[in-house]
């Protein structure tokens, strides 16, 4: 549609940005970046949490394993009782 109206683009070159603009681009620059790192650190802290919950799970199974002894005799479990056979 553009390309059917009278309108048109002149460029011309310039032999160096303006300090204006290349501070301007500098400081974005470093506004992204400083976001970036943020959100990749939330992100890292979010994994680290997940990473924790399943390391918890992980040793409560493990605890359970080790001493099953442990585990029976709390609320809604059956009790296990050992019989010696002579």
């Amino acid at each position: 549609m553009a390309m059917r109206t009278g309108s048109y683009v002149t460029t011309f070159r310039v032999p160096k940005m303006s300090d204006f603009l290349t501070n301007n681009i500098n400081e974005f620059k470093a506004i992204l970046e400083s976001e970036i790192a943020a959100k990749e650190e939330d992100q890292m802290g979010e994994d680290q949490i997940v990473d924790n919950m399943a390391d918890a799970e992980g040793d409560k199974a493990k605890e359970k394993a080790k001493n099953p002894i442990a585990a029976v005799g709390q609320p809604g479990q059956a009790k296990v009782h050992k019989t010696h056979a002579d």
